[in-house]
């Protein structure tokens, strides 16, 4: 039932998810319940509600997402305490930290998310020096530096740079060595996107160019691989809008139209997908960014009419979904409406 889950979230189908964890929940819980000291019955509860909780992330339910994640912490502390040789364990609860690492991340909490991605980076740090020859933790270990160094860009942080391009340099071997292995690919994309997004931040635009450029090749290579994978999609989607803000930076031509195919994937993913809150967030980002920069081309009214229907995603359904991003983005929405040379 959790393979199942796993497979249904994979793909998207964060609503059907749900109930095949419910049910995965419940079986595990009953065999707790006949055996409760039995330590894998307790990795495979905890395992099972960190992936509840990613679904429930996804869809908005951000209290419900906090306890699963906080369940499988308290259960993952105990039995790496009980058993602190059994890399298995080690495993899962570094992957507990990150989830709630993400969770903390999402509602701008920010020096929370950096203690979790700090607290994980020395369990992941571990694994790879115990079994070098498992890909699997040298991707971890990346997904670790990829996740710390956007909460330390975020803060502003020196040290940012350094760590986003640690990510790269661990996931860039491992994909030449393990070409089939689809998740450090994927990775990849995105360690190149942070990195690329950092460096736009500090002003360095050639190099951000080519940053993000190589992320959205790497991400095209997977959507014509995988067009059914809406997680692949959605990196490319990223990568054309950051690339998109790049190019008018640097008075290149094809801003615009770059805006319009992020927006475009946005779109789909949207109407395919309408529980996933993240979809509609990053598609009013890039309506958000898009109308910027048509009204810096002297377009006011084209660019009201983006922002508009950017505004219009955030419906009153999704006010219970609503995080510090999507209420920021909304905040500057209503700013850049408010202006008078769009008013």
């Amino acid at each position: 039932l959790r393979s199942q889950g796993d497979l249904l979230r994979l793909n998207g189908q964060f609503t059907q998810a749900r109930p095949i964890y419910d049910r995965a929940l419940g079986v595990i819980e009953q065999a707790q319940t006949s055996d409760p000291k039995r330590a894998e019955i307790r990795n495979e509860l905890a395992l099972a509600a960190d992936a509840r909780g990613l679904v429930n992330r996804e869809l908005g339910e951000i209290k419900a997402s906090m306890q699963d994640h906080r369940r499988s912490l308290e259960l993952l502390e105990k039995l790496v305490a009980e058993f602190p040789t059994a890399p298995r364990y080690r495993e899962s609860l570094a992957k507990a930290c990150n989830s709630l690492g993400v969770l903390e991340e999402t509602t701008g909490s920010l020096v929370e998310a950096e203690a979790f991605y700090r607290r994980e980076l020395p369990l992941v740090e571990r694994l790879t020096q115990d079994f070098p020859d498992r890909p699997e933790h040298g991707r971890e270990l990346a997904r670790t530096l990829s996740n710390l160094g956007n909460v330390l860009a975020r803060n502003r942080d020196a040290g940012a740079e350094v760590v986003l391009q640690r990510a790269v340099d661990v996931n860039g071997p491992l994909t030449i060595k393990h070409p089939e292995d689809v998740q450090i690919r994927f990775d990849l994309a995105k360690d190149y996107q942070c990195l690329g997004d950092l460096q736009f931040e500090q002003g360095k635009l050639e190099v951000a160019l080519a940053s993000i450029r190589e992320s959205r090749s790497r991400s095209a290579a997977l959507v014509k691989e995988f067009p059914d994978k809406p997680r692949y999609s959605e990196v490319l989607a990223i990568n054309l809008a950051d690339l998109g803000l790049v190019l008018h930076a640097l008075n290149k031509p094809q801003s615009e139209a770059t805006f319009q195919e992020s927006a475009a994937i946005y779109e789909k993913l949207v109407a395919a997908h309408p529980d996933n809150f993240d979809y509609k967030i990053g598609q009013a980002r890039c309506l958000r960014d898009q109308g910027t920069v048509v009204a810096s081309l002297g377009h006011a009214a084209q660019a009201e009419a983006i922002y508009r229907k950017a505004l219009a995603l955030f419906d009153a359904k999704s006010a219970k979904a609503q995080t510090t991003e999507s209420i920021r983005i909304q905040a500057g929405l209503l700013n850049n409406l408010d202006r008078k040379s769009v008013v």
